[in-house]
């Protein structure tokens, strides 16, 4: 009995062993499995955030802004200032320097429409201040307020802000002594319950450089315009002509035809000749296409819509 033990004892622990193996390997090939599955399961996760950020960027890009970028060039003017601003001395010379490159740049060929603005459309930037419905009395810090815009000649039409009711800025608000404003649809409503009922009224203003001004008159009402970005709901907004409230640097905006339609940087540089045959101390900057200002604004929400892409097409091809 002896001897038959002795041969059968190391075959207890070479198949305990082998045991041992075949438990092993199971366990690590259901952990691959699970791996994979895991990995599978996040890329596809990635797909699909990838696809709702695509779908809301698409969405995106078919919002009204309250403006027509297409066959537009923009351009920054600015006036050097030596010192300290000095509206009171300068703001004469400002006003007829950017009025006389408006008007210049307007008349020439394949030209639609020029005027200018204190802050693009979509550019990220604007200055408010306060309006006032004379007569009213409103709590200290209580009163409306609006986005307010210096503009000059055309435009409203060169950007392509639809008037819905009234008129909008023409020569006869650049006389001495007048004060006229156009304001957007959101204030129209939010003081007078119409954007009808606001044409003729009137509006006392707290932006300007000097305070106790007469107030102003409301000769229209326009479509709300994306200041910030295309996916903000616009505030209450106001336009102003330069004539009336000076300022040293505007942006153009000319709207092309013609030729230069196709491509409206065939006019940049007829806008840099014009600019300074007025005065050759004017400065030309940032000369680009509206639809390139659009463009930049959504650069945010195309690169997390790319980037999400790109990781989720990496971890599916990793995990298959």
């Amino acid at each position: 009995a002896a001897p038959l033990a002795a041969r059968w004892s190391p075959s207890g622990p070479a198949l305990h062993l082998d045991d041992t193996r075949s438990a092993g390997s199971a366990r690590h090939s259901y952990g691959r499995r699970a791996l994979a599955i895991t990995e599978v399961a996040l890329s596809l996760m990635l797909l699909i955030g990838a696809a709702l950020l695509t779908r809301s960027f698409v969405a995106l890009q078919q919002v009204s802004l309250g403006f027509d970028p297409s066959r537009v060039l923009t351009a920054n003017i600015g006036i050097p200032i030596a010192g300290r601003i000095n509206p009171a001395r300068d703001g004469a010379q400002w006003s007829a320097t950017l009025n006389e490159i408006t008007s210049r740049v307007a008349s020439a060929p394949d030209v639609e429409a020029a005027g200018m603005v204190s802050a693009l459309p979509l550019s990220g930037q604007y200055e408010g201040g306060g309006v006032r419905i004379p007569g009213v009395t409103y709590q200290p810090g209580q009163g409306p307020s609006a986005a307010y815009h210096v503009v000059t000649g055309e435009y409203l039409r060169a950007a392509g802000i639809a008037l819905l009711h009234g008129r909008v800025f023409d020569i006869g608000d650049d006389a001495p002594g007048r004060r006229t404003i156009v304001i957007n649809r959101v204030l129209a409503r939010s003081l007078f319950g119409s954007e009808s009922d606001a044409v003729g009224r009137q509006l006392n203003t707290t932006f300007e450089w000097t305070q106790d001004q007469p107030p102003r008159t409301i000769i229209g009402v326009v479509d709300v315009v994306k200041q910030m970005s295309p996916d903000e709901e616009p505030g209450p907004q106001v336009f102003v002509p330069l004539s009336q409230m000076v300022y040293p640097g505007l942006t153009l905006v000319v709207r092309a035809r013609g030729d230069a339609a196709r491509d409206p940087l065939l006019l940049q540089d007829m806008v840099k000749r014009e600019a300074r045959a007025v005065s050759p101390s004017v400065t030309v900057r940032e000369v680009r296409t509206m639809e390139d200002v659009v463009s930049h604004s959504m650069a945010r929400q195309r690169f997390s819509m790319t980037l999400i892409a790109v990781f989720a097409a990496l971890a599916l091809v990793l995990a298959i």
